[in-house]
């Protein structure tokens, strides 16, 4: 698929409205949590947070490595599936959830380089 098709197909992309009434109902926090635990950490609190702004501002949710090697460049597949994963937890762990927001909430007060390497270790935190 050609860029332009892909990005095309990502602004016009029909899941987008339900996904927005999710952040919409669910908040931030929880969207970003979401793309954090989905992505075992590959996504930062920022990038997530960057990544889910595009989402709700009508804009381009641009792609990463991660939506590239696991979702074929569908950046709102991407989100699509970190979401399903979480109400997933919430639903079967609710206080997990609860404990997933609150070290997200701490680690998107950190700078960058320090986010990073949260991403890096967050698989072994088994939280």
């Amino acid at each position: 698929m050609k860029i332009e098709e892909l990005e095309a197909k990502n602004l016009n992309d029909p899941r987008r409205p339900a996904l927005k009434k999710m952040v919409e109902e669910k908040g931030m926090l929880w969207a970003v949590a979401a793309m954090v635990e989905g992505s075992i950490g590959y996504h930062s609190p920022k990038s997530a947070e960057i990544r889910i702004r595009q989402l709700m501002e009508d804009r381009l949710v641009q792609g990463c490595e991660r939506s590239h090697a696991v979702f074929a460049g569908d950046s709102i597949e991407e989100i699509e599936h970190d979401f399903k994963v979480f109400q997933a937890i919430e639903e079967q762990d609710p206080e997990r959830a609860k404990r997933i927001m609150q070290i997200v909430e701490k680690v998107a007060k950190w700078k960058h380089e320090s986010q990073v390497g949260f991403g890096l270790l967050y698989p072994t935190f088994n939280i």
